[in-house]
């Protein structure tokens, strides 16, 4: 049946689903035996996170895909979940939900209870075998009409996948609106799935001073290999919602923004170039070099960059790449895609003033990468911003998860207030509602 491609938020998410046809030798003349009963999607999935939690590894590779058993030997699986299970008090597995998601199923676990709960998501392909595992901290998600706080809004059918979002609307007068276009790996409308809950804080303290936020689940990819682009991954979905601010009476009349955080900052100059106009853009923690010399270097400071890593993305940086070959879990399709971008030359030809913001203490993009953007502006369309002690997720030393820091936060509403033509309210009181 050939191969399709399940891309669960980008580069390092992204699995190989491969059907293979069921080949008999010639010497397999006995009558077949019984078929044995299949098991539906949710016992398979609970079969699945249980051997996971009782650390029965090889137990749990039996459920697993293939492919995702490459992407995810064992001694991987067990470093990751006893890590896991050091930052949480794992007390059962309760089946909350199953869900479809095209030709699969996403079954839908509390594995934490308490304050802060922790659910566990597993994708069940039509083949009966295990496809992705992810945990997410935060409130579930029942009905397509819940919300994960009481003051947000919860928004609907956004986009070609009909993907779900919420909108923070400020208590104090509105001066603007903006989409958040999330970065790469697998994320809902909070941020990464089993991370901090970055995007939910910035859109909260966004609307503290004024800005109206719209924020989306990411969705995943399913098709050939060739339709598994920036846009199917990011673009299509932040057009619409953008569009969205635009046709609801609370945010209509406002100027929009498009704010990116790392590979959403790439894409970011193409949803605007699709939506004009926009009063700016704002790149937080967005790489500026080509992507192949940032996870060079990224792989390097991580001890990760072997020979065969090298010549990958030797093969990606001169366009030889087959595009159904397999670079850090994406097609190569996909990483064409993404040097085929100039979003930097994209940006300087819209005249959209940018801001380009880079904490000090970010290790996956670097120095370099923000004085790219700068030199590749044009002179007064770009202000940068670097403040000490933030690092990638734009948090500061000392900060509880998910809290952006103060510096982040100023420098963007300094630049929405300045080129929405409405005074800033850095210091306002209330948060969003």
């Amino acid at each position: 049946m050939g191969r399709r491609w399940l891309a669960c938020g980008g580069a390092c998410a992204a699995l190989l689903l491969a059907w293979a046809p069921t080949v008999l030798s010639q010497a397999e003349t006995a009558l077949p035996e019984p078929e044995a009963p299949k098991m539906d999607a949710h016992t398979i999935a609970e079969r699945f996170l249980r051997a996971c939690v009782e650390k029965r590894y090889s137990a749990a590779e039996l459920d697993m895909d293939p492919e995702l058993a490459r992407a995810l030997p064992q001694a991987a699986l067990a470093a990751a979940l006893e890590q896991l299970q050091q930052d949480h008090d794992i007390d059962g597995l309760t089946h909350l939900a199953g869900e479809p998601l095209g030709e699969k199923r996403v079954e839908v676990f509390l594995v934490e209870r308490g304050e802060q709960p922790l659910f566990a998501n597993v994708v069940v392909l039509p083949n009966g075998k295990v496809g992705g595992l992810h945990f997410q901290p935060g409130t579930a998600r029942k009905t397509p009409n819940e919300s994960i706080d009481d003051a947000e809004r919860l928004v609907t059918g956004i986009g070609p996948a009909k993907v779900s979002g919420a909108v923070v609307l400020p208590k104090v007068p509105a001066m603007a609106s903006a989409v958040i276009v999330p970065g790469s790996g697998s994320q809902d409308r909070d941020g990464p799935l089993g991370g901090p809950r970055l995007l939910a804080g910035l859109a909260r303290a966004l609307a503290r001073h004024g800005i109206a936020t719209i924020r989306y689940d990411k969705r995943p990819l399913v098709g050939p290999a060739k339709s598994v682009t920036l846009d199917a991954e990011l673009v299509d979905d932040a057009v619409a919602a953008l569009a969205w601010l635009r046709s609801d009476p609370d945010t209509s009349r406002l100027p929009v923004f498009v704010i990116g955080h790392s590979l959403g900052g790439l894409a970011a100059p193409s949803v605007g170039a699709r939506s004009p106009p926009v009063a700016g853009l704002v790149l937080l923690a967005t790489p500026g070099r080509p992507l192949t010399q940032v996870m060079l270097d990224q792989l390097g400071r991580s001890g990760a960059l072997d020979e065969v890593l090298r010549r990958e993305l030797s093969a990606v940086e001169d366009g030889t790449i087959a595009d159904d070959a397999v670079l850090l879990g994406a097609p190569g399709a996909y990483w064409k895609d993404l040097l085929r971008r100039d979003p930097i030359g994209m940006a300087r030809a819209s005249g959209t003033p940018v801001l380009v913001v880079r904490g000090r203490r970010d290790t996956q993009v670097q120095q370099a990468d923000l004085d790219t953007w700068v030199s590749g502006l044009a002179p007064g369309q770009v202000t940068s911003s670097c403040p000490d002690e933030v690092d990638h997720l734009l948090a500061r030393t000392g900060q509880g998860a998910g809290t952006v820091a103060e510096p982040v936060v100023r420098a963007i509403v300094d630049f929405v207030s300045k080129h929405s033509g409405m005074p800033g309210r850095i210091g306002s009181a209330g948060p969003g509602r």
